[in-house]
């Protein structure tokens, strides 16, 4: 196989704005890419705005949130007076603007410190090697690992490759509706939900909307096998489905695992936004509908008793960037025999100690707790691999290539396994290295295995 690379600086719009979110990430946020406001309405759509990367900490029980603005090409002073305002209309208190050069007459130091006031942060990215020091000069925290920030762009061109896949396929006019569920349910966690500036109404919404989408990658699959899109009688998936869950097949179904990990996450986190805010997470509320109000249970007794739980925990505050980190940067497993290394890097990363981390883990069992008292982290068949169930192969090869740079994992065919790991390993490195080979991507990523 050819060795595919990225660009040492970003060469495109969307190469740009990968690596201002990548910087983030790598720098301990947890991280929303493209939330847009969208008011629809008979008279039509009007784009209200679209922010390019909103980042968040949760440091000691308080929130720390950035509002982001990538300029890839020309800029001027009135794109900072534009992210001031987006800032101003959502009530974040700080913002910043990351271009890749200056316009003419206009010097980034100087006008930067006319905003710094406002907090406003205006950072020239400069070139790969000073690009984190230039934006630990901004105001933002220390990057640590600078090979991080190549991980989180390798991970967000395959988020968005796959995101792509559901599209073609929703043009293509297969699997109509299964694509359009899709689509409709990204824009709810993305977007829609963003916006809306109730805790409780979020959550609700977020959680109503995840148990409205139960089995949804198998309907998508028994559609796109030429069946019915079903989305709450339990359809199989047949074989389609069987060979997206064990060999990493149908980037429209890895999309659709990818999705449906997004909704957990994005209920976690709108968990921990109500714990920040310091309050219980009730049963039951209103709901004003056309004058008229409406009582209605807002959350299963199971959810709020999990919350109760977990928001007992040392570093509650942290669960969605560790398992943000864990999914996206790791690919959602960790490899057994090698737990404390691996777990302690993760811990690394995020700054929590390695037992507040490991106990995070079970996050997802606590709070969408599966019959049978089964559990989402298992070991694969075989392996020493424990794997989070439903989750987008090429981005578990992604976790593969984080183990290869950062802690000296051997070719894979080095590796003395004598179950089915290596081979496990070696499927997800191909499965990503496959959805990145296909020329949409100015390609360093060694494929040798």
């Amino acid at each position: 196989m050819p060795t595919i690379e990225l660009p040492d600086f970003p060469q495109t719009e969307q190469q740009f704005e990968d690596c201002v979110a990548a910087l983030f990430q790598a720098a301990g946020y947890f991280v929303e890419r493209n939330v847009e406001e969208v008011d629809r309405s008979p008279l039509g759509t009007l784009n209200i705005l679209e922010m390019d990367v909103v980042a968040t900490r949760w440091v000691n029980g308080s929130v720390d949130k950035v509002l982001v603005e990538a300029k890839s090409g020309g800029w001027g002073i009135s794109d900072v007076f534009k992210v001031l305002g987006w800032a101003t209309y959502l009530g974040i208190e700080r913002s910043a603007v990351f271009v890749n050069e200056s316009a003419k007459g206009r010097n980034v130091a100087a006008v930067g410190k006319k905003f710094e006031p406002l907090r406003v942060s205006l950072c020239a990215l400069g070139t790969a090697d000073t690009m984190h020091d230039r934006f630990r000069a901004a105001g933002f925290p220390a990057i640590r690992e600078p090979r991080l920030i190549d991980q989180w762009r390798w991970v967000f061109t395959i988020m968005r490759k796959l995101e792509n896949h559901v599209r073609a396929c929703h043009a293509s006019g297969h699997a109509r509706v299964g694509t359009t569920e899709l689509l409709a349910y990204e824009r709810l966690i993305n977007d829609e939900v963003f916006f809306q500036p109730d805790d409780v109404v979020r959550l609700r919404r977020l959680y109503h909307a995840f148990s409205s989408h139960p089995r949804l990658t198998r309907a998508v699959a028994e559609e796109l096998s030429g069946g019915n899109f079903q989305i709450s009688s339990g359809p199989h998936g047949g074989r389609l489905f069987s060979a997206a869950l064990f060999r990493g097949e149908s980037e429209v179904l890895q999309a659709a695992f990818l999705l449906e990990q997004r909704a957990r996450l994005a209920i976690l986190k709108a968990a921990v936004d109500f714990y920040c805010a310091g309050e219980p997470v009730p049963l039951e509320g209103e709901l004003s509908v056309n004058g008229v109000q409406h009582k209605f249970g807002w959350l299963p007794p199971s959810f709020r008793l999990g919350y109760e739980r977990l928001r007992e925990r040392s570093n509650f505050e942290k669960y969605p960037l560790i398992w943000q980190v864990f999914m996206w940067g790791f690919g959602g497993f960790y490899i057994s025999d090698r737990a404390t290394e691996e777990l302690g890097l993760l811990a690394e990363i995020v700054e929590a100690p390695l037992q507040d981390v490991r106990q995070a883990l079970d996050a997802f069992d606590v709070l969408f707790p599966m019959s049978g008292g089964a559990r989402w982290l298992v070991h694969a068949h075989d392996s020493h691999c424990v794997v989070l169930k439903m989750f987008p192969a090429p981005i578990r090869g992604l976790g593969v290539l984080l183990r290869r740079e950062l802690l000296s994992l051997p070719n894979l065919s080095e590796l003395e396994y004598a179950d089915r790991t290596a081979g496990d390993l070696a499927l997800w490195f191909r499965r990503a290295y496959e959805l990145l080979s296909d020329g949409a991507v100015e390609p360093a990523l060694s494929v040798t295995e």
